[in-house]
C-alpha cells in the first residue's frame, strides 16, 4: 500500500477514535421538560382556618404594616398569587378535613387552549418530630380531572380541587403534588413531578381562646408535640410534655419573662408571645404555663392557667423537681424550692405542669417526669403514709419542715396577647 495512504488512514482512525472518546466522556442530555405554555396564576385555599403569626398580626391584609399597631392582623386570604410581593405559605385545617384549594390558570399567548388538569398524585408530607423519628406520608385522592378553557392574551379560568382527607389526629406538614395540563393528548403545563406548596397545620379541632385566629409560629410547636393525638385530654398531656422535654427554654423562678402581671393602672394579663415564639430565653411558671394555655388552644383545646398558694406573703417548700431545660433524666438534677406561689395549666381540676418534674409519683415511684393530669388536691399534696407528702408540697422552708399546708388556687386568665 501507498505509504502516504496508509499515513492517512491511521489519521482519520485517530481522529474518529478521538471523536468516539469526546462522546462517551460527554454528559448525557436530559430530557426536555415539557413547554409550560400556559401558567399557574393563584392558589385560594377554601374553608381552611383564618392564620396569622407574629409578624401578620401586626400587618394589614395587604403586607404593609399597621399604623397604629393594633395587633389584630391575619394573613391575606389569597394564598398565591403569581408576581405578587408576598406569599403566604401556611394554611391551617382541622383534622380529618378536605383541602380545597381554586387553582387558577392563566394564558399569556395568542392561541387560546381547552385543556384538562390531572392530579397525578397529592400527598401530606409529615416530617419527623413529636417522638416520631421518620416521616409519614398521608396520601390525598381528589375529585378530578379538571377541565378549563383558556382564551388567548392573558384568559384565565380556574378549578376547585378538593383533596381527600388529613389525617384524624393533631399533625403538621407540607402538601405536596404532581400535576398535570393536557391538550389533545400534549402536556402543555407541569410541575414535573413532586413539588412542595404550603405548609399544612392541623388542630384537634377549632382554635379556640386567645388563638380562635391562630398563630402558625405557635401552630409549629403545638403540631410537633401534640402529633398522632385525637382527643383533647391527649392534646395537653402531649403539649405539656412536649413543651417540658423540648430543650428550648430554661426555667427559672426568679422572674417572668413573656408573662405580665396587670399594673396598677392597666389590670390586664399580658402574654407577650411575639417573644417567647422567637426568644428562646428563661421560663418561670408563669411563663410555661401561659404558653402551655396558649399552645392548647391553637389546637383547639381548652386549658386554663391557675395560681397555687396557701398565701401569697408566706413561702412554701417543694418536694424534688427538677426544671424545664435541666436533664430530668437525672436524679442529681432535682432540688427542693421554697415558693410564694407556682403557677400551673389546669383542665377540670386536672394539672398539666409544663415546667417542673418530679422526681417521684403520688404513689411514691420514681417518675421524672412533669405532671399531666394529675388531680389538683392531690398534686398539691398527697400523703405518703410515713407523716410525709408526695406532690408539689413538702412543707415550710424555715426550717424545712414536713407540714400540710392549705391549698388556694386563683384563676390567671390571659387578657391579651401580643
Amino acid at each position: 500500500m501507498d505509504p502516504t495512504k496508509l499515513k492517512h488512514r491511521r489519521q482519520a482512525y485517530i481522529l474518529g477514535l478521538a471523536a468516539l472518546l469526546l462522546v462517551s466522556l460527554a454528559p448525557s442530555r436530559p430530557e426536555p421538560a415539557p413547554l409550560q405554555i400556559i401558567g399557574l396564576n393563584k392558589r385560594d385555599y377554601q374553608s381552611n382556618v383564618r392564620s396569622t403569626d407574629s409578624a401578620w398580626f401586626y400587618k394589614n391584609t395587604d403586607g404593609t404594616a399597621q399604623n397604629p399597631l393594633v395587633g389584630d392582623g391575619y394573613y391575606n386570604d389569597l394564598e398565591y398569587q403569581l408576581g405578587r410581593s408576598f406569599q403566604i405559605d401556611k394554611v391551617t385545617y382541622v383534622k380529618s378535613s378536605d383541602i380545597e384549594v381554586e387553582l387558577e390558570f392563566i394564558n399569556p399567548g395568542f392561541v387560546g387552549h381547552d385543556i384538562t388538569l390531572y392530579v397525578n398524585d397529592a400527598r401530606l408530607a409529615i416530617p419527623p418530630g413529636g417522638g416520631e423519628t421518620e416521616w409519614a406520608y398521608i396520601s390525598l385522592s381528589d375529585d378530578g380531572p379538571y377541565e378549563m378553557s383558556l382564551a388567548a392574551f392573558g384568559g384565565t379560568d380556574s378549578a376547585l380541587v378538593t383533596l381527600s382527607s388529613l389525617p384524624a389526629y393533631v399533625a403538621r406538614g407540607y402538601l405536596q403534588v404532581d400535576l398535570e395540563a393536557i391538550e389533545n393528548e400534549n402536556t402543555i403545563w407541569t410541575t414535573s413531578g413532586w413539588v412542595n406548596w404550603e405548609n399544612v397545620y392541623v388542630p384537634n379541632s377549632t382554635p379556640t381562646g386567645l388563638q380562635t385566629i391562630p398563630w402558625t409560629d405557635l401552630l409549629a410547636f403545638s403540631c410537633t408535640w401534640a402529633r398522632g393525638a385525637d382527643t383533647a385530654t391527649e392534646v395537653r398531656e402531649l403539649v405539656t410534655r412536649g413543651m417540658f422535654w423540648s430543650d428550648i427554654w430554661n426555667y427559672d423562678p426568679a422572674f417572668a419573662t413573656f408573662w405580665e402581671d396587670p399594673v396598677e393602672s392597666e389590670g390586664e394579663v399580658i402574654y407577650r408571645l411575639s417573644g417567647a415564639v422567637s426568644t428562646f430565653d428563661v421560663m418561670d411558671c408563669r411563663d410555661g404555663s401561659g404558653f402551655n394555655v396558649l399552645a392548647c388552644q391553637s389546637l383547639g383545646v381548652a386549658l386554663t392557667a391557675q395560681r397555687l398558694f396557701e398565701d401569697e406573703s408566706n413561702q412554701f417548700r417543694t418536694n424534688l423537681l427538677c426544671g424545664m431545660g435541666s436533664d430530668a433524666t437525672q436524679s442529681e438534677n432535682y432540688e427542693q424550692f421554697n415558693f410564694n406561689y407556682h403557677q400551673v395549666g389546669t383542665s377540670s381540676s386536672y394539672v398539666f405542669d409544663s415546667v417542673a418534674a418530679h422526681l417521684i409519683d403520688l404513689s411514691g415511684n420514681d417518675f421524672k417526669e412533669p405532671p399531666t393530669g394529675w388531680v389538683l388536691g392531690e398534686y398539691w399534696q398527697t400523703e405518703n403514709g410515713s407523716g410525709g407528702f408526695w406532690g408539689l408540697v413538702y412543707g415550710w422552708p424555715s426550717p424545712p419542715t414536713v407540714a400540710e399546708v392549705t391549698l388556694r388556687a386563683v384563676t390567671k386568665d390571659i387578657d391579651a396577647i401580643e
